[in-house]
């Protein structure tokens, strides 16, 4: 694997940093492109986004040093290392979706608007940082004997790093053609919830998780209950003219 992309003397640049930030860069780039085709000023956007950025950073860091207190409590001083691996990205969405709310109520925006326009943007930068998961070997799966299994160090294992990115773009994908067509305002956010829940479910299977019932993992749990309420939001909120009669 690739943990460092390249160095210069002691200055090391690595590659989840790097991609991290780059994912940040692309889901950015196709928020403001959607804000431009919905009237939405600019400033208002890149504002936004770097409000977002800080808080997805800051509710992943806490939310994955939280799951693994027992190894920060030792290594206290890798908790500011957000060059490396260590984000729950369950952690992220949920504060940056917060401020998200917090933000567009203050400036008085369109909200469900907004947060259509969020959707593809999460989805397209959550694939781009895990190219960096996949440079750093981190976040592989279980071992396996199928073809595709690649080696990190210890035998070849499910590169769930890349089911991840196909995945992602998949969703992605799915919510940009949906858009012309959702609806309701706010039914891109909900769906990419139950899309996203949807993949991490299923992922969860393959990767190395610790359980937290007798057969679900911590993952899992949260995906069931964000993937259905987001589900029933969607029936609740869904004109009735698309309901079945």
């Amino acid at each position: 694997m690739h943990p460092i992309i390249f160095e210069i003397g002691n200055f090391k640049v690595y590659s989840y940093g790097l991609m991290l930030a780059l994912a940040f860069l692309t889901g950015g780039w196709y928020f403001t492109w959607a804000g431009k085709q919905k009237g939405i000023k600019a400033d208002f956007i890149y504002e936004l986004i770097i409000y977002v950025a800080i808080a997805a950073i800051i509710g992943g860091k806490l939310a994955y040093v939280l799951i693994s207190w027992d190894y920060y409590a030792i290594h206290p001083q890798e908790i500011w290392q957000l060059w490396k691996p260590g984000l729950s990205f369950y952690g992220g969405l949920i504060l940056g979706l917060g401020v998200t709310i917090i933000y567009i109520w203050r400036k008085k925006l369109p909200l469900a608007r907004i947060m259509d326009m969020g959707a593809p943007s999460i989805a397209l930068g959550y694939a781009v940082a895990r190219i960096g998961c996949f440079l750093n070997g981190c976040c592989a799966g279980h071992y396996t004997t199928l073809p595709w299994g690649v080696d990190f160090g210890d035998g070849p294992r499910h590169p769930t790093q890349l089911y991840a990115i196909g995945a992602n773009l998949i969703i992605f994908l799915i919510l940009h053609r949906q858009e012309k067509s959702k609806p309701f305002e706010g039914y891109l956010m909900l769906l990419y919830l139950v899309l996203y829940a949807t993949y991490r479910f299923i992922i969860e299977f393959f990767r190395e998780s610790p359980l937290v019932t007798s057969w679900l993992t911590l993952g899992q749990l949260i995906s069931i209950i964000i993937g259905i309420t987001a589900l029933l939001a969607i029936l609740y909120f869904r004109p009735k003219k698309y309901l079945p009669k």
